[in-house]
């Protein structure tokens, strides 16, 4: 036997998929995806107080991140109000648009600017508002 003799009896060299088999893959870790923020319904009637008088904000469409209604203190006046909510923050944020309708007594309303917050349980609304006089107030809604 000679030496060309035993090259070609060699053994063959493993291939590249058997070798690729042999080897050990590591598997990606997958990345993870935040948990969407549950989307909360506020439409709905919620009772409380608005500048120091009792109010109720009639919240009566919503439309993901945005809403409209309206608010009514007890003398009566009647305000067109649209907004967002920031479901991530839970902040909340409207705009008096129109007066509707007058106050019985007392002052005419001048229409203004809030923010605020939404509780964690989604049941109760706090802030605090500018009017376009520059007068500051506060509100809560519970609902």
């Amino acid at each position: 036997m000679n030496g060309a003799e035993n090259v070609n009896s060699a053994t063959p060299a493993p291939s590249a998929s058997a070798t690729a088999s042999a080897t050990p893959q590591s598997t990606p870790t997958p990345k993870s995806t935040p948990s969407p923020v549950k989307k909360i319904d506020i439409t709905g009637t919620w009772t409380g107080t608005f500048a120091n008088r009792d109010g109720i904000l009639f919240i009566n469409s919503q439309d993901g991140d945005s809403f409209s209604g309206i608010l009514k203190n007890s003398k009566g006046a009647i305000v067109a109000v649209s907004g967002h909510i920031n479901f991530d923050t839970r902040q909340i944020s409207f705009q008096e648009s129109r007066v509707i309708q007058a106050a019985s007594e007392g002052p005419d309303w001048i229409l203004g600017t809030d923010s605020g917050s939404l509780s964690v349980d989604g049941k109760r609304i706090s802030g605090s508002g500018r009017d376009k006089a520059g007068h500051a107030y506060t509100w809560t809604f519970s609902k």
